[in-house]
């Protein structure tokens, strides 16, 4: 196994990457060897699951207005307070998806608060980069974001949905447990200390 790290970091170097392993928990072989290699523990992150057996609830907010694709990309840069260069990075990684995509964001006045990505492969959707602007947070935002886009997955025949949460971040899964998403495991990466 050891060989194979070798390996991998070696591409890693020609590809100019950081030397970053992901470690599941069963991979205690792995997390040793790259404990001992001068590996350290970063990211300790919640796999979390839901699977839906009945239509979700509609989160339909007076308040809120719903936005997908056109502004996505916009709305996303401004609530993540991303520069031009990141904005740009991103977009061609987006338009690089090939499956079912959810790009939702919700704003308030005109103002977008919140937003993130579901992407649908089968009946499967995956979440990602939920993102709420700093001043709104903790108000139920990310919660009716979430709400809605497993709603318009469940209505294109999702029955599973999947997420990863920083395990830190105490407020993210409690909000995930209160939508009825249950921890499948933590896992960690190892990042090479130079």
């Amino acid at each position: 196994m050891l060989s194979k790290i070798k390996q991998c970091e070696t591409v890693y170097q020609n590809k100019g990457f950081e030397f970053l392993f992901q470690v599941m928990p069963h991979e205690k072989k792995l997390d040793i060897l790259l404990q001992a290699s001068n590996y350290q523990k970063i990211n300790l992150t919640r796999w979390m699951e839901l699977c839906l057996v009945e239509k979700p609830e509609d989160p339909s907010c007076s308040t809120v207005i719903f936005h997908s694709k056109n502004d996505w990309l916009k709305h996303r840069q401004l609530i993540g307070d991303y520069s031009q260069k990141e904005a740009k990075i991103y977009q061609v990684f987006y338009q690089s998806i090939y499956v079912k995509k959810y790009p939702l964001s919700l704003s308030i006045d005109g103002i977008p608060i919140s937003c993130g990505l579901g992407l649908q492969t089968n009946r499967f959707m995956g979440i990602f980069d939920v993102r709420t602007r700093m001043a709104y947070q903790r108000k139920g935002y990310a919660q009716l974001l979430v709400q809605k886009m497993i709603r318009k997955a469940y209505e294109n025949g999702v029955n599973h949905v999947q997420l990863h949460v920083d395990i830190k971040n105490d407020t993210a899964i409690q909000l995930y447990q209160g939508l009825g998403f249950r921890k499948i495991c933590d896992y960690w990466f190892r990042k090479k200390e130079t």
